[in-house]
C-alpha cells in the first residue's frame, strides 16, 4: 500500500498540493502576467452554455442567524515592516458571545497602497480552510500590488486556528504519515472507515493538544473576526475578494453584518452545504467535467503526447499500471495510483495551458518508473496550509460526515458520482472532532451591497452549478461566467479582471449572466512593471510573434492599439490572427511594432 500524499484543501478545496493555495487566486508563486495569456476573453451577455446540471444542486436548510452579541471595539492597526509587506496582530475574543473573556491574537498582513489617497482597504482571503493569507501575501507582493495597489492597501489575516493566528497544534501530530487506502466496496469499506478513523483519531488528538479555541473555529468566528479587523484598518464599509472557501466566509459575513458592505468579490462559490456529502460528490464530479476539457484541447493540439491515446485514456491506463504495482521510492516509501490521481486532480487546478503539458509529461515519466515530476508537484503547497484546519473549520460548520455509518454511504455516492476520482476521498469524521460545533447562518444577505459571484464552467473543486445556486441565494447578487477550466480566475483572466476592477473601484455592477469567453492567442513577450511604474518587456519568446516582429528586452510597452498601458493587466487580452499594434519606447525613441498574435501552445 502506497502512501498517500497530503490530501486536504487549500481553497475549498485546492488539494493542498496544488501548486496555489486558491490558486485559486493567482498562484502565489506565479510570475507577473505576460502577453503570452493562455486564454483571450470576451465579455457577452445571455445565458451561458453549461453542460453541468444546475438542478442537483441541493439549497441545504441551515441554522438561523444567530442573535447579535455586544460588538467588541479594536484599536486602530499598529503596523510593522515584516519581509517586505507590513504586518500586525489584533487581537479579539476567542468566544465572541463573551467579549470580554478570553482573547486570541490574529495575524494581519498588509500591501500598502500606492496612492495618496486610497479608496480603503481589500481584504483578500485565499481559502481553504487552511490557507495561510500572511504567508502567501509576503510570497508575491509584487503581483497584488500591481493589481490593486493603486486604489487599495492589500489586507489579508490568517484565520483563526491557520497560520500564525491561534494555530492549530497538528504540524507534528503525523496526520499524513501511514497508508492511506483507495476506495474499494468490495470488502465493504472496512480498510477505508479504519483509515478514516485512525486519520480523525489524530485530528481529535492534535485538537484537543491545541486548546479552547477548537470550540471556536467556525466560519461565523472567522466573519466575526473579519469585521473586527475592518474596524481596525478604519474602514467604514468592508471591500472583499475571497477564493473558494473564501466565499462561504464572505457570504456569512453579508449575512451577520450586512450593512457593513462595501463590495464583494466571491470566486469559486462554496455554498451551503458544501462540507456536506452530496456538495463533496459534486466536487468531484466537477473533477471530471474538468478531466474532460484537458481532453478536448489534447485532442487539438499537436504537441500532446497523449493525443493518439487521448487524454483520459492514458489517465486511466496509468492508473491502472500504478494499482498493480506502485512504484518503490528511496525514502521507503510508494508511489501509487492514490497519489497519481491526487497529482491529475490538483493538476485540474489550473489552466490546461499552464500544466497540461506537465501532466502529459509526467504520465509519460511515470510509465517509466520516475514520479518525481509529479511528487514534486503535489509537495509543492505544502507550506501554505495549517494541517487539520480543513477538518476543523468543515466540523466547527457542521458538516454531516459524522458517523461512520455516514462515511460509508458518502463513500458509495463519492463513486457513484466519480468513479475515478471518489476512489481518493476527503476523510471526515465529525463525531470524532472535540470542538463544539457552530452550523453556518442560513442565508439573509438583505440590506448588503450588489455581491459579485464568478463560476468556471471548468473548475474541478468549485463546481459552475454551485455559483449559479449561492448567486440565487444571495438578496442581491449577479453572476459572471468564466467560461475556461482551472480553480478561481481572478488574476488570470483580463475579462474577468476588468469587471473586477470595475466594481471594486467604481461599484459598476454588471447585468446578470454575462460571460467572459475564452479563445487562444498569445504575442510572445513576457512584461513586468519596473520600479517607475512602466510596463517593460522581461523576455522575448523564441520562435515567437515578438521575436518575429522584433520585440527587445527592455522595450517599454506605452500603447496598444492606441490604448494607453499603465498596468501589467492592460497588455492582453490577444485574439489568434488579429493583428495588434504595440507603442513602443526604445533608447529614447517611441516606435510601433504591429504584431499577429498565435495560437497558445501546448508546451
Amino acid at each position: 500500500m502506497s502512501r498517500m500524499r497530503a490530501r486536504t484543501l487549500c481553497a475549498v478545496a485546492a488539494m493542498l498540493v496544488a501548486a496555489s493555495c486558491s490558486s485559486g487566486g493567482p498562484d502565489a508563486s506565479a510570475p507577473p502576467p505576460t502577453a503570452d495569456r493562455s486564454s483571450e476573453t470576451t465579455l457577452v451577455s445571455g445565458e451561458p452554455e453549461f453542460s453541468g446540471d444546475s438542478s442537483t444542486t441541493t439549497v441545504v436548510e441551515a441554522t438561523p442567524a444567530a442573535d447579535p452579541t455586544e460588538v467588541p471595539t479594536v484599536a486602530p492597526i499598529e503596523w510593522e515592516r515584516c519581509g517586505g509587506i507590513d504586518c500586525a496582530t489584533v487581537t479579539v475574543p476567542r468566544d465572541h458571545a463573551d467579549p470580554d473573556g478570553e482573547t486570541i491574537e490574529l495575524a494581519v498582513s498588509r500591501i500598502e497602497s500606492r496612492s495618496d489617497d486610497p479608496i480603503g482597504s481589500l481584504f483578500i482571503n485565499f481559502g481553504g480552510p487552511g490557507a495561510e493569507t500572511g504567508e502567501i501575501l509576503a510570497d508575491n507582493p509584487r503581483f497584488w500590488a500591481d493589481f490593486f495597489g493603486e486604489w487599495f492597501h492589500v489586507v489579508g489575516w490568517d484565520p483563526r486556528g491557520t497560520g500564525e493566528s491561534a494555530r492549530l497544534f497538528c504540524d507534528n501530530a503525523g496526520l499524513f504519515e501511514g497508508d492511506f487506502s483507495i476506495a474499494d466496496p468490495s470488502d465493504g469499506f472496512e480498510t477505508e472507515v479504519a483509515d478514516v478513523e485512525r486519520f480523525f483519531s489524530i485530528v481529535e488528538g492534535c485538537g484537543l493538544d491545541t486548546g479552547p479555541i477548537i470550540d471556536d473555529l467556525s466560519t461565523a468566528d472567522a466573519a466575526r473576526d473579519l469585521d473586527l479587523l475592518r474596524q481596525a484598518v478604519g474602514d467604514d464599509t468592508l471591500s472583499y475578494l475571497g477564493f473558494s472557501y473564501g466565499t462561504q466566509i464572505g457570504w456569512v459575513y453579508a449575512t451577520l453584518f450586512p450593512e457593513n458592505t462595501r463590495a464583494l468579490v466571491l470566486d469559486g462559490a462554496v455554498p451551503p452545504g458544501s462540507f456536506d456529502a452530496e456538495g463533496i460528490q459534486r466536487w468531484f464530479a466537477a473533477a471530471d467535467r474538468a478531466l474532460g476539457h484537458f481532453d478536448e484541447v489534447c485532442d487539438r493540439e499537436p504537441t500532446c503526447l497523449a493525443r493518439d491515446e487521448g487524454f483520459i485514456e492514458r489517465v486511466d491506463r496509468v492508473a491502472a499500471l500504478l494499482e498493480a504495482s506502485s512504484i518503490a521510492l528511496d525514502d521507503g516509501t510508494e508511489f501509487g495510483v492514490g497519489d497519481y490521481l491526487n497529482g491529475v486532480f490538483n493538476s485540474l487546478y489550473l489552466d490546461p495551458f499552464s500544466i497540461g503539458a506537465d501532466l502529459d509529461r509526467w504520465m509519460v515519466e511515470i510509465e517509466a518508473g520516475d514520479p518525481s515530476g509529479m511528487i514534486e508537484y503535489l509537495e509543492s503547497g505544502l507550506d501554505t496550509a495549517t494541517p487539520g484546519a480543513f477538518e476543523a473549520v468543515a466540523c466547527a460548520d457542521g458538516s454531516d460526515l459524522g458517523s461512520t455509518a455516514d462515511y460509508e454511504a458518502y463513500l458509495e455516492g463519492l463513486l457513484e458520482a466519480s468513479p475515478r476520482f471518489g476512489r481518493t476521498p476527503l476523510a471526515l469524521l465529525c463525531d470524532r472532532w472535540p470542538g463544539e460545533p457552530d452550523p453556518l447562518p442560513a442565508i439573509d444577505t438583505a440590506g448588503s451591497a450588489p455581491i459579485l459571484v464568478i463560476g468556471n464552467t471548468f473548475d474541478p473543486a468549485t463546481p459552475y452549478e454551485d455559483a449559479v445556486s449561492l448567486t440565487e441565494q444571495l438578496d442581491d447578487a449577479v453572476l459572471l461566467t468564466y467560461a475556461g477550466a482551472g480553480h478561481t480566475v481572478v488574476g488570470f483572466d483580463p475579462c474577468v479582471d476588468g469587471v473586477v476592477l470595475d466594481y471594486l473601484i467604481d461599484l459598476v455592477v454588471i447585468d446578470d449572466n454575462l460571460e467572459c469567453r475564452a479563445s487562444s492567442g498569445q504575442v510572445g513577450v513576457l512584461v513586468d512593471t519596473a520600479d517607475d511604474g512602466s510596463v517593460v518587456v522581461l523576455e522575448v519568446s523564441a520562435g515567437s510573434a515578438a521575436e518575429a516582429a522584433g520585440f527587445a528586452v527592455g522595450d517599454t510597452v506605452t500603447a496598444i492599439d492606441g490604448v494607453p498601458v499603465t498596468s501589467i493587466f492592460e497588455v492582453g487580452p490577444f485574439v489568434r490572427g488579429e493583428p495588434v499594434t504595440f507603442d513602443i519606447a526604445r533608447d529614447g525613441s517611441l516606435i510601433q511594432i504591429p504584431v499577429t498574435p498565435t495560437g497558445q501552445p501546448w508546451t
